[in-house]
């Protein structure tokens, strides 16, 4: 019986016989050694971000057209011949085997997979790069070796000490640093009789670091070129015998060598104390935390870890100390922006992303991204703004909290299935880097976008993973009350209406935010008629207090239930209390919609344009009313 042209083992017979499978090989090791040397060149060559991504398209295209060459002709020793089909090189005769012979293609694809596996090493086995240059107590050790002297210049005879000197005096002011002091210095080089000698090599600091039981060995080299002095510093691990970090600085001859010291000093002790920083930092905050400023880098990890657990006022100050400090940290002023927002400072938050838009020019693709993100916003456009985080995602995908910023941006405008799939990714991430991530937010909106799709069995489990995180979030607790109310389970909605409420009056929120809330969480829930109720009774006790009574006015247009009492609620407020900020907006906005329902479609659209100018940010509901009032006054003048 013939065998089935598709048999996939006959294919893959002919695959090897037409060599195709080592070219494959051949070709795939060779693709990511160039994608491996352009990543690297790509920083020091600034080379525009997009090249890694041009040169993989182009090596897929080339992949195909590869293979299907390999398939059509072969390089053979006679020069490239067409590949002849199986059947005509079974119908020839077939030469005795002979003994296998050695292959230079073997050797160049054994080398190649060697190489692919060196690189692909550090990537599978990630560990802490820096991990190798702390002692036990978390602080690094530093040997400083006099500066090798390669100007030929008798004038500049002396510096190469002078350099190592102040440098140790300068360094040895941070608690941070262990840093080997000079006369223990000179003592181990007099002893290797390279004190003053130009000829310290890394192999010569190694061990001279060893003897000395320094884990970072400062080795540096001083060169003239026409009227400057370049200086060069190398950070050597000398467990690992390799150079992980170097500067180069360039001063004028004229300069006071103090100042080109402290220059030096400046740089070297920032980036040593930054490699302490980082011990026990969450990724997030090694991704965001790019700044030469040890001090600044220091406010910005303390600003960022009160930012998720919900301390916006301390959250703030740090930042604003860190960019103080830093002008050109750029991710702390990315996190400044929507401090300001929720602290309701929005006009400083639009004036930052305004000074940032003014000159975007200067910025590099993925800032200029986050930057065009946060100007979408402020324009009220949602879906640009969701264009680029993203885009912003596509050059890094574990970023976890632009994950989040995109899964709430998405909830914001009621797509709410993509936001489950945003929210998902920012957990997985989470999950990736250990979990515990303290920012409430992440399961309240998650829980809230499961609650929309009517997912409530994922819901509940992300309010769980919540609670293991954060026990007794009050925020956590409220959404379960209203997953608990909307399935109709009373008996777990009391439990968590009672934890709720033993939550308010253990933090001392008192009596009217306490009964206020628990209206809003029936409200959420949809069971109008009992936070009607309840709002009734806070705004009995309460009559000065104006939240509750535009919620209330709020649901009583809404839903129809009472639409003249709703509107008289609202201008109660308006009239008797001095209000302002985001509360204002919403008031105004209920009483546009309040006069489109009383039949005022002028008057109601004038209301809610007015107010939707007011805003700084989007607001879907406000949009989406501004929509159905137009449409009703061209329904209108269409009849007319």
């Amino acid at each position: 019986m013939p065998e089935k042209p598709n048999n996939p083992f006959k294919l893959w017979e002919e695959l090897k016989r037409r060599k195709v499978v080592r070219v494959i090989i051949g070709y795939l090791a060779s693709s990511y050694v160039l994608l491996e040397l352009t990543s690297i060149i790509a920083e020091p060559f600034r080379l525009p971000e997009w090249t890694l991504r041009l040169v993989f398209i182009l090596l897929c295209i080339g992949f195909v057209i590869t293979v299907i060459l390999s398939w059509v002709y072969d390089f053979t020793s006679e020069g490239i011949k067409k590949t002849e089909s199986a059947e005509a090189a079974k119908g020839e005769p077939h030469p005795e085997p002979a003994k296998r012979k050695f292959r230079v293609s073997n050797l160049i694809n054994a080398v190649l997979i060697v190489i692919v596996l060196i690189l692909a090493y550090p990537r599978i086995f990630e560990r802490d790069r820096f991990e190798s240059i702390r002692d036990e107590d978390g602080r690094i050790s530093v040997a400083v070796m006099p500066f090798n002297n390669l100007t030929g210049d008798t004038l500049h005879s002396g510096l190469e000490l002078g350099l190592q000197n102040l440098l140790i005096t300068r360094l040895s002011n941070s608690n941070d640093l262990a840093v080997r002091q000079m006369q223990t210095m000179g003592e181990i080089l007099g002893n290797t009789r390279l004190l003053g000698s130009a000829s310290i090599t890394p192999e010569i600091a190694r061990d001279i670091a060893l003897k000395l039981d320094a884990n970072t060995v400062i080795l540096g080299s001083i060169h003239e070129s026409g009227s400057n002095l370049r200086i060069t510093v190398n950070f050597l691990d000398s467990r690992r015998a390799e150079i992980y970090k170097s500067f180069e600085l360039d001063t004028g001859l004229e300069n006071d060598s103090f100042i080109i010291i402290d220059s030096l000093a400046y740089l070297i002790k920032n980036h040593l104390e930054i490699q302490v920083l980082e011990q026990g930092m969450n990724q997030e905050t090694r991704i965001f935390a790019i700044t030469g400023s040890s001090e600044a880098y220091r406010y910005f990890s303390i600003g960022l870890n009160k930012f998720f657990t919900m301390e916006f006022d301390v959250a703030l100050d740090l930042f604003e100390a860190s960019l103080e400090i830093d002008p050109d940290f750029f991710d702390a002023a990315m996190f400044l922006i929507p401090t300001y927002v929720v602290v309701g400072n929005n006009l400083k938050a639009r004036q930052l992303t305004e000074y940032y838009y003014k000159q975007i020019d200067h910025y590099t693709y993925s800032q200029q991204i986050m930057i065009k993100y946060y100007k979408n916003s402020f324009d009220k456009k949602p879906l640009e703004a969701i264009k680029y985080a993203k885009l912003r995602l596509e050059e890094d995908p574990m970023l976890r909290t632009l994950w989040y910023t995109l899964g709430s941006d998405y909830l914001n405008i009621q797509q709410y299935r993509n936001a489950t799939e945003a929210f998902e990714k920012a957990l997985e991430i989470d999950k990736s880097w250990g979990g515990g991530w303290v920012w409430p937010l992440m399961y309240v909106d998650a829980g809230r976008a499961f609650h929309e799709t009517g997912e409530h069995g994922m819901e509940k489990e992300i309010y769980e993973i919540g609670l293991d995180v954060l026990p007794d979030n009050s925020w956590i607790v409220f959404r379960q009350a209203v997953c608990a109310l909307t399935e109709g389970d009373t008996l777990e909605a009391r439990i968590y209406l009672d934890q709720y409420r033993s939550i308010g009056e253990t933090e001392n929120w008192g009596d009217y935010w306490i009964n206020s809330f628990t209206a809003f969480i029936y409200q959420e829930a949809k069971q109008f008629s009992k936070a009607v109720e309840i709002y009734r009774a806070v705004i009995e006790k309460y009559p000065m207090e104006p939240w509750s009574m535009w919620q209330l006015g709020f649901i009583l247009i809404d839903k129809d239930l009472n639409i003249d009492e709703g509107v008289m609620l609202i201008d109660k407020v308006l009239e008797t209390n001095s209000i302002d900020g985001a509360l204002l907006v919403d008031l105004y906005q209920t009483k546009g919609w309040g006069l489109y329902k009383q039949g005022h479609y002028k008057n109601a659209l004038y209301q809610l344009k007015s107010s939707w100018d007011m805003r700084m940010t989007y607001h879907h509901n406000h949009f989406l009313h501004i929509q159905e009032v137009e449409q009703a006054l061209a329904k209108q003048k269409n009849e007319q």
